[in-house]
């Protein structure tokens, strides 16, 4: 507009008519309807329900924290893990399993974490703390359940060292040492990929329990399908954990290598067959009782893993069915509580996952 003075510009400004859309397609003139009421969805944010009457999910959920710098921080972390810092881990993951040090080295310089690899057996003790640095920020406030898992370990060790040996050699003699490995490196594949539609139920770690409640928001992205399969994979590799808790258990206090029940310790192969469903039951009298049994919702996995469940979008639920010798059960969980679930069983995964990573370790020889 070179030439035109501002005076002139703005008076052409307001002779300006705004656009007008004569050629609707695909859609409604809503000139009589102005009064509706406008609603905004956020994909990293809890959305409210409608009657909240709120403008935008951010306003809605911007003070529920208790601090919300800290988890907004907390939230860009572990953005960034699962879509950066993951794939370098498993990078460094390969190079420990090909042997290339040189490109085990290069990585964990990448990585900027601490200590120094001048051994096979220090790389893999790095390349284990690597997985468990990368995955803590997923599980907030699990300290005290990680330490736990430590010393029933350290306590298994002090109690007897060829006991603990004799229960590598149980898990070593069928691969599953190897196997319970490569489970929860694939599910932290799928845990990767699929955290961003999860990212919005982690608000709940950093408000007040007593004054907020996850029943009146929902979550923008729906996808049941593929959580299903993370959900029943983290459970199913949940509950092979608790063969090696309940083994080392026996060792504490039994002295030997089975589960110490009531009245007899039952020999690790049967608890290992029995279905998940029954071994609730013998964990809650072991000391790990609160590590793994008010994570295993046999019902809900049975339900979702068959493949009647559904996810229907009228109610924003997920429908199931149970069957058993009692008869047929048809439930349903609000989505955003599924995905609570499937947030709650990851984070314990990770707490328990310590007891593979001792056993791999120690079937490796670097224990």
């Amino acid at each position: 507009m070179a030439g035109i003075s501002p005076q002139d510009a703005f008076g052409q400004l307001k002779d300006f008519k705004p656009l007008e859309f004569l050629n609707i397609r695909n859609a409604a003139s809503c000139e009589e309807e102005a009064s509706l009421p406008v609603r905004s969805f956020s994909d990293t944010l809890l959305n409210p329900a409608p009657e909240q009457d709120i403008i935008s999910p951010f306003i809605s959920t911007a003070f529920l924290p208790k601090n919300r710098d800290q988890f907004a921080l907390h939230q860009r972390i572990r953005q960034a893990a699962a879509t950066r810092h993951w794939a370098s881990v498993r990078n460094l993951l390969t190079h420990l399993e090909r042997k290339q040090w040189d490109l085990f080295d290069t990585q964990w310089e990448l990585l900027e974490l601490e200590g120094e690899n001048k051994s096979e057996a220090a790389r893999i003790k790095s390349a284990f703390r690597a997985i468990e640095e990368w995955e803590k920020v997923f599980a907030p406030g699990s300290d005290r359940d990680k330490e736990t898992v430590q010393k029933r370990i350290a306590l298994g060790r002090a109690t007897s060292r060829p006991l603990m040996q004799e229960l590598v050699d149980f898990f070593q003699s069928k691969a599953k040492d190897e196997s319970l490995y490569r489970e929860l490196v694939a599910i932290r594949n799928r845990w990767a990929e699929h955290y961003v539609c999860l990212s919005p139920i982690y608000i709940r770690f950093y408000w007040d329990e007593s004054k907020h409640k996850l029943d009146p928001y929902s979550i923008t992205e729906k996808r049941f399908e593929e959580l299903k399969f993370l959900y029943v994979e983290s459970f199913e590799t949940f509950c092979r954990i608790s063969v090696i808790a309940a083994g080392i258990e026996g060792i504490i206090h039994k002295g030997k290598v089975g589960v110490p029940l009531t009245n007899r310790v039952m020999d690790l192969t049967q608890f290992e067959t029995i279905a998940n469903g029954n071994k609730p039951d013998m964990l809650k009298q072991l000391k790990i009782t609160d590590l793994f049994v008010p994570f295993i919702d046999h019902k809900l996995r049975n339900g979702i893993g068959h493949h009647s469940a559904y996810y229907d979008v009228a109610t924003d639920s997920v429908f199931y069915r149970v069957e058993n010798a009692n008869g047929i059960q048809d439930l349903k969980i609000s989505y955003t509580l599924f995905c609570e679930k499937v947030v709650n069983l990851y984070r314990q995964l990770h707490v328990v996952s310590l007891y593979v990573h001792w056993l791999r370790q120690s079937a490796l020889g670097v224990m």
